[in-house]
């Protein structure tokens, strides 16, 4: 008896302890007690959006969460989504000389796609209807000169965003105009015959108006020689692949906001050369390569009806394209995906005898395109033709329950009817008990009915 009260207590100590130290070391008191009062009041806290679907302070947010801002982007010189997720804490990302994925505290599993966390822009959804995937490198949809900052939220928010929220949720929130007043044209140069370009305008009116448009194009002939030892042999050149790692995109963003209403449209179409005989494709030859296109256009409207209520609304429209050529034996085997999807969300925020803050809300999807095809292009030979539509819609709402001013309590719950499964799917959480320096782990559980 007295070695399991031995282990109960280490088993509690060990779970207080890091999060007692942690908080004492940020906090450092005896760098805060040198401030001024007038100094104090200036110190600012951090907000984060994606946490809880709305503006919140960090210290109050039901998640671990960690910002990168455009300053320390440009001031550790980021180029792409992926450098910026591979410098967060507890993340990693993994490079196959095609796509970039993103691991999360060691989990990485391979033909996941990036599919067990969710990407945002300003609050739309990034990842697609065929793969539940997005790209994170030189082929992301945003250029990484106009993001203003990106929010990482680990752990599950299945209860606020349904499927893909699992491991964490990345909110990339963009540039507005009046960070931009005028005109930027930036231009790279770099090894491997690298170049890219970017136009970008972006301004505010006295009348409210305010709005963004940016172009970019990038062209690189990557690694002219790249050596495997797997294919070392006079039949696979030697296991050196030349001319095969090249790469180009071109992008376009806009952002216009008026009176409460958002109109924000982005478009991406990369092309990228495979060298790895990944596969098991002709080792070798440039011609095995990737497309892909991305572009989406989204309505928002956001108003506050009185002091204590805000109302949002969302319309969008979604289009994927991937187009792989794989050369086997100078036959083109051609794997393409099309993707087209539509939506609405309608959420409503409120504040409730000043200690809940609730939000609660609708969402609808209507995935209208879901096809997937493989064939051998000449002699034709189809190996798969699968064309999909389905529906689903959700409803969710949290509550931030402020028990006192050390004790905050944050609740959810969400229910999810997807038309191609048959069944319902309700995501409960109990995500955050704060309590002093005590952080309670959350509890998210899914029930098929």
């Amino acid at each position: 008896m007295n070695i399991l009260r031995i282990l109960i207590f280490f088993c509690l100590l060990s779970f207080f302890l890091p999060a007692i130290i942690v908080n004492a070391y940020e906090t450092t008191p005896s760098e805060l007690t040198q401030l001024s009062i007038e100094e104090l009041m200036e110190l600012e806290v951090a907000t984060v959006y994606g946490a809880s679907k709305y503006e919140q302070k960090v210290t109050e947010a039901p998640s671990s969460v960690s910002i990168i801002t455009s300053d320390e982007i440009k001031k550790y010189g980021y180029r792409t989504l992926a450098d910026i997720l591979r410098s967060v804490r507890g993340l990693y990302v993994t490079y196959d000389r095609n796509y970039s994925y993103v691991g999360v505290r060691g989990f990485n599993r391979p033909g996941d796609y990036n599919s067990r966390i969710l990407l945002l822009i300003d609050g739309h959804r990034i990842n697609d209807n065929i793969f539940d995937s997005f790209l994170i490198g030189q082929d992301a949809i945003i250029d990484v000169d106009l993001i203003d900052r990106v929010e990482v939220i680990r752990g599950p928010g299945s209860s606020l965003y349904g499927s893909s929220a699992f491991f964490a949720v990345v909110n990339v929130i963009t540039k507005r105009g009046a960070d931009i007043e005028g005109t930027e044209v930036s231009g790279e140069v770099g090894s491997l015959d690298t170049y890219k370009g970017r136009v970008s305008y972006g301004d505010k009116s006295e009348n409210g108006f305010e709005g963004i448009v940016s172009g970019a194009t990038y062209d690189s002939k990557g690694h002219q020689r790249l050596y495997y030892k797997e294919y070392d042999d006079p039949a696979t050149n030697n296991g050196v692949a030349e001319d095969a790692d090249y790469e180009r995109y071109k992008n376009a963003f806009a952002k216009l906001s008026y009176l409460g209403f958002t109109l924000e449209g982005a478009y991406q179409s990369r092309t990228k050369g495979i060298p790895t005989g990944s596969f098991g494709t002709d080792f070798n030859d440039p011609d095995n390569m990737t497309v892909d296109d991305r572009r989406y256009l989204d309505l928002k409207y956001n108003q506050n009806i009185s002091s204590q209520w805000d109302i949002s609304a969302q319309l969008y429209y979604d289009y994927y394209k991937y187009v792989g050529d794989y050369i086997y034996s100078d036959v083109v085997n051609k794997d393409e995906s099309y993707g087209e999807w539509c939506g609405s969300e309608v959420k409503l925020t409120t504040t409730v005898l000043s200690a809940h803050r609730i939000v609660t809300g609708i969402e609808y999807k209507n995935n209208f395109r879901q096809d997937q095809i493989n064939y051998d292009e000449d002699p034709y030979v189809s190996y798969l033709e699968d064309e999909r539509d389905s529906q689903s819609w959700a409803y969710y709402i949290q509550d931030e329950i402020s028990l006192s001013k050390k004790l905050l309590l944050n609740t959810g719950i969400r229910y999810d009817y997807y038309e191609t499964f048959g069944s319902e799917c309700t995501t409960v959480r109990l995500k955050k008990l704060k309590l002093g320096v005590i952080h309670f782990s959350h509890f998210e559980n899914c029930m098929a009915i």
